[in-house]
């Protein structure tokens, strides 16, 4: 017996198709605003649909991906505000200017962290943290840098000059201080970092940045990608003399007997 007997009524066999028009539209109010030819389209045409699928898959996971960057960010901006504000130095020795870069100086960033392991044991190091966030570090002694004709063998390098201002006076940080090489018995060398630095005690907004800022540059290093296992906090017990030792520095320079301190 054929279909067309079964039942005295023909019946027609199953065969696979794709949704007719009117089943679609009974699903158009949870398309999201699709149009109804938009829908319609769709109806016939699942590698489209999968693309879609695809690329909001793609978008989201680029959301995603800004949002861990973002997250990052605030991080290290909360490590930032740990170390303390951005501020100028009271301290503007006249001698020392023009301020500028020295041309051995090293930026330290995430995307280019500081390698402790490249620096000179045998040098002392000058750092700052700049407006920007970066940590800024130079050897002390390099030959031939600050030549003016009033100092015509150069001088060493200052902090003023890992954050110049534009007209060559000293520019706005976050912090300062040295980096002092210690070696152990055996040879192993240990970075001390220190906030010997007007950054630090002789600051315009008047804070004066301890060990625990210190402390907190490390941490922010570290976030950064450099490796501390051999960087330690140092112990700085100059506050409240070279504090007024700025101050009396900075009045001497602004009363032009800047020449007493040479």
């Amino acid at each position: 017996m054929t279909p067309k007997e079964i039942g005295g009524a023909p019946r027609a066999q199953h065969t696979e198709t794709s949704p007719s028009p009117s089943s679609w539209r009974r699903w158009l109010p949870f398309l999201g605003g699709k149009t109804e030819a938009t829908a319609l389209s769709a109806a016939g045409a699942q590698p489209e649909l999968n693309g879609v699928v695809n690329s909001a898959l793609d978008q989201a996971a680029q959301v995603v991906t800004r949002g861990a960057a973002r997250t990052s960010q605030l991080q290290l901006n909360a490590l930032l505000a740990k170390v303390g504000p951005v501020s100028e130095t009271i301290t503007q020795r006249t001698r020392e200017m023009p301020h500028r870069h020295p041309p051995e100086i090293t930026f330290g960033s995430v995307d280019r962290p500081l390698d402790l392991s490249r620096l000179d044991p045998d040098q002392k190091y000058m750092w700052v943290l700049d407006p920007e966030g970066r940590f800024v570090v130079a050897p002390e002694k390099q030959p031939g840098f600050g030549v003016t004709s009033a100092q015509p063998e150069g001088r060493v390098v200052k902090h003023g000059d890992l954050a110049p201002s534009k007209d060559g006076g000293r520019g706005p940080a976050r912090a300062g201080g040295c980096l002092r090489a210690q070696r152990s018995e055996d040879g192993q060398v240990r970075w001390v970092l220190d906030m010997d630095s007007s950054y630090s005690y002789n600051r315009v907004d008047r804070r004066v940045l301890k060990e625990k800022s210190g402390q907190a540059v490390i941490n922010y290093l570290q976030a950064m990608g450099t490796d501390v296992t051999h960087l330690e906090n140092g112990k700085n017990v100059y506050d409240p003399l070279l504090r007024m030792a700025g101050r009396v520095h900075g009045a001497l320079e602004k009363l032009g007997l800047g020449r007493l301190l040479n």
